[in-house]
């Protein structure tokens, strides 16, 4: 009932590199391979799967990505390992992939001083090492995770059990289960067996109407919704809310209770909800059959229990040595399992959409799916259409019009060569930070989606998207286009500068190779947001000290916050606009959603003299004094002012007011 594939090698291959270019930009599969491992698996946001890997493309000694879950108190290292072709699927992880990743939260390395101030890497030196053994003094729990395109030998996973290891057959499996979470397919029927004990007696259904909605209550049992489960994977759960919510408290829980305590499983659930079409009985009745089922309520409770069934299969593998005799004892525990179901009769697409709302709103954490059908959000959606944006209101839309036969989106009545804009890829999660940005909120806190949209006060949603449908204007998609083309063009040059210094890393392990030089020099190119002068003395340097002197002194020194400062490039741009009373003249002008003027008049010509004039003083400062990260600096909510004040005094230094410091010329 575990580890099931229906892709060839092959198939996958190409679809894991076209998938894992699409979010990442990312030509080359050992780049984009991390941004398919962390989307695919912990379903990250683009920028939090950036602020993972940030700083650590070279010297990184087996850390590819790292994060901190404050939630569920957990220290997440990953590493991983991709391969040039499918044909090399076979080739087996070496054991030092294990050991050099197992030695990470050991005294031999980030406990180590010595280690840490030796270490290459700026990002592990200054600010993963210290926040490590922060929260490792909080006892946060240590996650070691191995990706790799590849297979491992039995005896280098035993032998690392700290590790958790991700070989190709269960990366392809989780792609599986990845693409039915987004897919826009439903299940067009699916049997439930009811007779869940050997007492035909015992087994009944409850058969009512509510008003004209025809329930049916039933019982069933856990193996019997895991199979389902395995089955039609997430097809199965209402597209609004897909989600497994993962391995929070409440999950563990379930987890804990089908695994050790199965017999009373049922006393400490509330039960799963599904709708259908239609629902008919067997002859027998010790089935029901149900046309396009779709659990509303339950996503958690299924889904742990899939969860709970793989690791006691797991288990009882090991205990039993045979596979067959391991799946015979969990499927006879998980009988044991009782689940109460209720499944209601529906045609209404609206009163499903009250009763999904219903059935999940005791859930404390909101999802983003759950906002899928909010009226606002639907509002969204056609504004963005009428200038020409595809807004992504639910997960996979986008995939889905992009299939073969160029399928119409089914709210909108439009398919993909409706828009203009098909290219830029908006969706609630990056409005969410954008706009939040925008509005003056460039926290790497307060403008993360997932603090925005799971806040129980939903205050900072409102304020973004609003509480009723009229409250999406035309000037308020109007701001939101400006507000995601501002930022993404800001993004864009962090990218290219971020390219300069991993090449310029590159260097400095080979500073004798003609081929990474010119590699280099070509990445210099691309930057247009330094002063021109100083590029051109990094590009007529022969050599490597003269090199060395402009780009690390000059460039790195002078520049480096670009790399995490979207937010708050963002916010300033904003600020200078509405200094300067440039906005009216964006709108008028249309350059609001005219994404290469913005680039040019805008973001080249202003971020360079923000970086370097506006935001380094206030970062070495903060850095004097309180040793400050660029990750913490760009966290706390109070140098965003301070950054405002500093463009005021830079007024008076400079004798320039700052529309001489920060032109909009139209002409």
């Amino acid at each position: 009932m575990v580890e099931i594939c229906t892709l060839t090698d092959k198939e996958f291959y190409k679809e894991l590199k076209t998938y894992a270019n699409e979010i990442s930009g990312e030509e080359y599969i050992a780049k984009s391979f991390p941004y398919f491992c962390l989307k695919v698996f912990f379903n990250m946001s683009n920028d939090d799967i950036e602020d993972a890997i940030y700083g650590l493309g070279s010297n990184d000694e087996s850390i590819d990505a790292f994060w901190i879950d404050e939630e569920n108190k957990e220290i997440n290292i990953a590493q991983f390992k991709s391969v040039e072709s499918s044909t090399k699927f076979n080739y087996s992880a070496p054991k030092t992939w294990f050991s050099f990743l197992s030695e990470l939260p050991t005294d031999k390395k980030l406990l180590n001083k010595n280690f840490v101030n030796m270490h290459k890497n700026t990002r592990i030196r200054e600010e993963i090492a210290p926040e490590f053994e922060a929260y490792y003094k909080q006892d946060f729990k240590i996650n070691l995770f191995l990706f790799c395109l590849c297979k491992a030998s039995e005896d280098s996973i035993l032998s690392h059990p700290d590790i958790t290891f991700y070989g190709v057959e269960q990366i392809k499996n989780q792609w599986i289960e990845y693409q039915s979470v987004i897919s826009q397919t439903d299940p067009k029927q699916c049997a439930l067996n009811i007779n869940f004990t050997e007492n035909d007696k015992d087994a009944h259904i409850l058969k009512f109407k509510a008003k004209d909605k025809k329930t049916f209550v039933v019982i069933l049992t856990g193996d019997e919704l895991v199979k389902l489960r395995e089955k039609h994977r997430h097809q199965l759960f209402d597209k609004n809310v897909r989600t497994f919510l993962g391995k929070n408290k409440i999950n563990s829980k379930i987890i804990d209770c089908a695994v050790n305590t199965p017999g009373i499983f049922y006393c400490f659930n509330n039960g799963i909800s599904i709708t259908c079409n239609r629902c008919k009985e067997t002859v027998t009745n010790k089935k029901l059959i149900l046309e396009y089922p779709q659990i509303i309520n339950g996503a958690q409770t299924v889904n742990s229990l899939y969860e709970a069934y793989n690791r006691l299969f797991t288990k009882n593998k090991a205990a039993y040595g045979s596979k067959i005799e391991a799946e015979k004892q969990t499927i006879e525990h998980f009988k044991q399992i009782k689940v109460l179901c209720r499944i209601v009769e529906n045609n209404d697409i609206d009163f499903a959409r009250n009763l999904t709302i219903s059935a999940n709103s005791q859930n404390d954490v909101k999802i983003y799916d759950f906002y899928a059908n909010e009226p606002i959000q639907e509002e969204l959606q056609k504004k963005f259409a009428d200038y020409s944006y595809f807004y992504e209101r639910k997960r996979g839309e986008r995939r889905y019009m992009e299939s073969k036969g160029k399928p119409q989106n089914d709210f909108l009545g439009k398919n993909k060569d409706y828009f203009k804009h098909w290219n830029v890829n908006l969706n609630i999660e990056i409005i969410a930070r954008t706009y939040q940005s925008y509005l003056g909120k460039p926290g790497l806190g307060e403008a993360n989606p997932t603090n925005i949209l799971q806040s129980k006060t939903q205050e900072d949603y409102r304020k973004i998207f609003g509480s009723k449908r009229s409250d999406v204007t035309d000037e308020k998609i109007k701001n939101m286009i400006l507000a995601f083309n501002i930022w993404n063009s800001v993004k864009c040059q962090a990218k290219a500068y971020d390219n300069v210094v991993k090449a310029w890393n590159k260097l400095i392990e080979d500073p004798n190779s003609g081929q990474i030089l010119s590699e280099f020099r070509s990445e210099i190119k691309k930057i247009d947001f330094v002063e021109p002068k100083l590029v051109d003395k990094i590009l007529q340097s022969e050599s490597y000290d003269d090199l060395s002197k402009y780009v690390k002194d000059k460039l790195i020194a002078k520049y480096f916050l670009i790399s995490r400062g979207s937010n708050m490039l963002t916010a300033l741009i904003k600020y200078i606009i509405d200094y300067n009373s440039y906005l009216p003249a964006i709108m008028e002008n249309g350059l609001f959603q005219n994404s290469e003027s913005i680039e040019r008049l805008i973001v080249k010509k202003w971020i360079g003299i923000l970086v370097k004039d506006a935001i380094l003083p206030i970062y070495n400062e903060a850095r004097d004094k309180e040793r400050l990260s660029e990750e913490t600096f760009y966290k706390r909510t109070g140098y965003f002012d301070k950054i405002k004040d500093k463009i005021e005094d830079m007024e008076i230094l400079d004798g320039k007011n700052i529309v001489e410091l920060f032109p909009l010329s139209l002409m």
